[in-house]
């Protein structure tokens, strides 16, 4: 069957790749208003002869281009794309950035009215061109244009995943996940963790110290928020106003003033905090210590 159409895209940075193991995915992602995706794999071949004529061909498929088109792709999504940064709804463009890797996943309607679904595991996409041009008499629409360059997954060896909703092998269930995860991986689905300096129940802390929380993995920044750490004196409740500065894994709490001597202070660590997959921290963390 022709294909007709193409609709669906959506990414997701991938977050792990080991050698002989399980790829991992951070949160899929939309990217919205898909006109053109242009697979092109760079396959090498070469022909053995031998007793005059040929008698073996080997093919390797190497690094290969993914081309995709969309009428407009935002700055924020630019930002995540490509390794800039986007604070205050302005994107920055940094010289020494560094594109992350992303799975990328869309489905095209084929004439029969069914679709073909696919995901390419690992995709670097390239600064793109940036084209403009004046309004004429006729109009001539403006896209964005993301190069990209996918090469197979060290974990796995596959660099593509190909399913048809016509095809009778393929299960259902196969079709309604498609986007729900990148097929085939099994996806980060387990709560990050953490540790606290002071630890819960520490005592004689001294008033001048911050508050450290350590995550086991890398974690949303989006979520790394004052609302989702909420500092209070524990008897009567009174917020303990404090600057926030975090990295991937850590938090730091830097009262602006120092603590009172002698009293106990709770710390809640809200479960809207999320690692890079989504995943909230199992329980309202609950942190409480006293001071010396």
């Amino acid at each position: 069957m022709s294909r007709i159409g193409l609709k669906d895209v959506v990414y997701a940075p991938l977050t792990s790749d080991p050698v002989g193991g399980v790829p991992t995915y951070g949160a899929i992602a939309p990217l919205v208003g898909a006109a053109v995706a242009n697979i092109n794999p760079n396959a090498s071949s070469a022909t053995d002869f031998l007793d005059d004529g040929p008698s073996d061909v080997a093919v390797t498929i190497g690094q290969s281009e993914f081309n995709l088109e969309i009428g407009e792709i935002s700055s924020e999504v630019k930002a995540v794309l490509l390794g800039h940064e986007y604070t205050g709804g302005v994107l920055l463009r940094k010289g020494d950035a560094v594109p992350p890797f992303v799975a990328v996943g869309f489905r095209s309607l084929k004439s029969n009215g069914e679709y073909r679904y696919k995901w390419l595991y690992k995709v670097k996409f390239r600064e793109p061109e940036d084209n403009s041009e004046t309004k004429g008499e006729t109009i001539n629409f403006q896209h964005d244009m993301m190069i990209g360059t996918f090469v197979k997954l060290e974990s796995t060896g596959d660099w593509e995943a190909e399913a048809d909703s016509d095809d009778p092998n393929v299960p259902q269930s196969t079709i309604d996940d498609w986007f729900n995860s990148v097929y085939g991986t099994s996806g980060d689905t387990t709560a990050p963790t953490f540790t606290t300096v002071p630890a819960d129940a520490a005592t004689g802390v001294a008033v001048g110290d911050d508050i450290v929380i350590t995550f086991n993995e890398n974690m949303d920044k989006a979520t790394l928020i004052d609302e989702n750490f909420i500092l209070t004196d524990y008897a009567t409740g009174t917020p303990v106003p404090y600057e926030l500065t975090k990295t991937d894994t850590v938090v730091t709490l830097n009262p602006d003033s120092a603590l009172s001597a002698l009293t106990e202070y709770q710390l809640i660590i809200t479960t809207a905090v999320t690692d890079l997959s989504g995943n909230p921290i199992a329980a309202v963390g609950v942190v409480k210590f006293t001071t010396a």
